[in-house]
């Protein structure tokens, strides 16, 4: 985050105290624990079936239907995959404390939903807040929504260096070089969609050796569970992966490349993205290297090179040259490397803009079994990538809209959602790569993301965790009791579910991504300028919603997107998941 955004002052104004800070979600402070009945922070929302606490009514079968939700804040989880102790995930964390102000006008007690942002560093953000008994067990960048607006089809190949100086560490005791590589290697298998294809290359200056023939299909993870069964011998090798201390050259990237074009020959999707993945210390690239560029570009194969280690390489002229004529990149990943997606953040940029260009303005849908709210309830999620100005990644917004919202109107969106998707496929033989994909960075990142004035907030802009008595019980059905202060039947929503679907879930999900490019980029005025999108989007959300897909059956990418070249996401057919 340049420090011409602000960044500096931003994090000054992020500090351990209400309200500048970011509140936990399972770090309850002492002001906020409900002691004697209702609390106007803390109201009982109807839920299907609140699996905290037991039905105390006998008619309901021991289910309670009744939560207790925080509409004074938004909540923040951060997984242990995250790097908290960064300024780049402080300055993002402050940075989108303020989607408050768009989140509060999305959800209220009267029309419950659950707005989020998920990060691209990791840290996910959800309103209105619901207390967790634990933070870091949720990775949003591995979640079927966040995937499904980041991704298009794709085939990916993992190039692993093995030479001899791979066994190699920084001076500052972190990991051997190869340890980090197969550390982001296993997250990046994680976070591909349903039907990506992927193999891993180990290579050193003799050999270079793919794990499996063919090439792994990633399968669907129905309610994003977190077994990964297809990449059971791929992890077997993975593990077993050794730096070779036999032959001491530079590892031979050319051989790697050329066996990575040939697993793409066993591809079954022609119109599948194929993308490189190179983790390396970045010794190959000092010295005489040669680039079977032709071959790459009439693959139309996306090459992303990552050095793991903290110095900077002396590329040839020659080498870079070769590199950026076919839209490759060089980067250097040292300081995020206890972050590996957010370090390969330029490759989940690339594939998400591409999703972006796909969908323009429509939104992505999942239907799934709500796994971040205990409720044990299928629910809609609309979603979108949210991008900086250079086109980056920031993250993905969405909102949630639950099951028994939903009641007999699925026939209606199942025609809604189709009708918008009907004619965006996406095909990577139409794009184009060249010097504008073309990314080099040798140097690793400054340790200060925003300028050498930069100082991590108190409690990295946490909110202070002061509350040691109350439990998950208590904070969520009030001292265990599920019976609200006063009954509440369940929402009537058969006559505004329609609109609902048509306003709040694709528009909301445009109005975070525009909350999200504002934040980033403008800080204190971000909300005058949220206004005036919200207003003039809101004028033509029929228009949006309706408006008829593009004429031609496939995205052309004639245009090309800075950094890293173009992205778009594959579409979602809901008549098999609204059932």
């Amino acid at each position: 985050m340049p420090d011409e955004f602000g960044c500096v002052e931003l994090l000054k104004t992020c500090n351990s105290t209400n309200p500048n800070c970011s509140r936990e979600a399972c770090k309850p402070s002492l002001e906020e624990v409900v002691q004697n009945g209702f609390s106007p922070a803390y109201p009982f929302i109807y839920v299907s079936n609140n699996t905290d606490c037991p039905g105390q009514d006998p008619s309901s079968n021991g289910t309670c239907h009744f939560m207790l939700f925080n509409f004074g804040k938004s909540f923040v989880r951060s997984p242990t995959t995250t790097d908290t102790g960064s300024i780049a995930t402080a300055a993002d964390m402050c940075a989108q404390r303020k989607l408050d102000e768009v989140f509060k006008n999305v959800s209220t007690p009267e029309d419950f939903t659950r707005v989020f942002f998920g990060s691209a560093t990791g840290t996910w953000r959800v309103y209105p807040g619901l207390d967790e008994a634990d933070c870091g067990g949720y990775e949003t960048r591995f979640r079927n929504w966040y995937i499904a607006s980041t991704s298009v089809p794709k085939a990916v190949m993992v190039l692993i260096d093995v030479g001899a100086s791979m066994i190699n560490k920084d001076k500052f005791g972190g990991d051997v070089f190869l340890e980090t590589a197969k550390s982001a290697t296993r997250e990046l298998l994680r976070t591909l969609a349903p039907s990506d294809s992927v193999n891993i290359i180990a290579f050193n200056s003799i050999n270079a050796t793919q794990f499996l023939f063919p090439p792994v299909t990633a399968q669907e993870r129905p309610n994003s569970s977190q077994n990964y069964p297809e990449y059971t011998e791929l992890q077997a090798k993975l593990d077993e992966l050794k730096p070779d201390q036999t032959h001491f050259e530079a590892s031979n990237i050319t051989a790697a490349i050329d066996k990575a074009l040939e697993n793409f020959d066993y591809i079954k999707r022609p119109d599948a993205l194929k993308v490189i993945v190179v983790l390396t210390d970045g010794r190959f690239a000092e010295g005489s290297v040669i680039l079977p560029t032709a071959s790459l570009a009439a693959a139309k194969t996306k090459l992303f090179v990552y050095d793991v280690s903290p110095t900077a390489k002396n590329l040839t002229a020659s080498f870079t040259t070769k590199l950026c004529k076919i839209g490759g990149s060089f980067i250097n990943i040292y300081r995020d490397v206890k972050n590996p997606l957010y370090a390969m953040e330029s490759f989940y940029s690339f594939t998400a803009t591409l999703h972006h260009r796909l969908m323009n303005t429509l939104a992505d849908f999942t239907y799934k079994l709500d796994e971040f709210s205990r409720f044990n309830e299928t629910v809609l999620m609309a979603s979108k990538p949210a991008f900086r100005a250079d086109g980056s990644l920031i993250g993905v917004a969405g909102i949630s809209i639950y099951r028994h919202m939903l009641k007999d109107n699925l026939d209606e969106i199942r025609t809604i959602v189709n009708q918008q998707q009907a004619g965006r496929k996406f095909d990577a033989r139409t794009m184009v790569l060249g010097p504008a994909n073309c990314t080099i960075q040798l140097e690793p990142k400054s340790v200060y993301v925003c300028g050498s004035n930069t100082i991590l907030p108190p409690n990295r802009g946490f909110c202070k965790h002061m509350d040691g008595t109350s439990n998950i019980q208590d904070r969520s059905c009030l001292h265990q009791t599920c019976r609200p202060p006063q009954p509440q039947p369940p929402p009537d929503t058969d006559n505004k579910l329609i609109s609902i679907f048509k306003i709040v879930g694709p528009i909301a999900a445009a109005l975070l991504v525009i909350a999200g490019v504002c934040i980033a980029h403008f800080g204190s005025t971000f909300y005058k300028r949220w206004r005036q999108e919200m207003e003039a989007i809101d004028q033509n959300n029929l228009e949006l919603i309706n408006r008829p897909p593009p004429s031609e059956g496939s995205i052309v990418n004639n245009e090309q997107p800075n950094p890293e070249g173009s992205s778009n996401g594959a579409s979602h057919n809901l008549n098999d998941e609204l059932k």
